[in-house]
């Protein structure tokens, strides 16, 4: 290697960039689940990078979360969009709610 690592690693981390990731969770096909439930813990990562996705990505997650059925995965991604200020689309938005607001457990007294 012509630029040595500062500190050298017997194996050593590919870099992959947090786009690529989020691509890829926002895959649709085999193991769409498993992608999705990633997200938490790629989205804490960016955050603590101080990195926030895209509107046009965040749109995309929340569609990926939603086909899966996870909520509340999708939900911290619209918390993470309405902190980067990113507008997101009104008709997703609003089926994200009916989900949830569907999801929730009826009070039967």
């Amino acid at each position: 290697h012509p630029y040595p690592h500062p500190h050298p690693h017997p194996h050593p981390m590919p870099q992959v960039s947090f786009s690529l990731l989020l691509t890829a969770a926002a895959f649709e096909g085999p193991n769409a689940v498993e992608r999705v439930g990633h997200l938490p813990a790629l989205l804490a990562q960016m955050s603590s990078h101080g990195v926030l996705p895209r509107a046009e990505t965040c749109e995309n997650l929340i569609t990926a979360c939603l086909k899966v059925d996870e909520l509340d995965v999708a939900q911290q991604v619209h918390q993470i969009a309405q902190r980067a200020g990113h507008v997101i689309d009104d008709a997703l938005i609003a089926k994200l709610e009916r989900r949830v607001e569907s999801a929730r457990p009826r009070d039967l007294t």
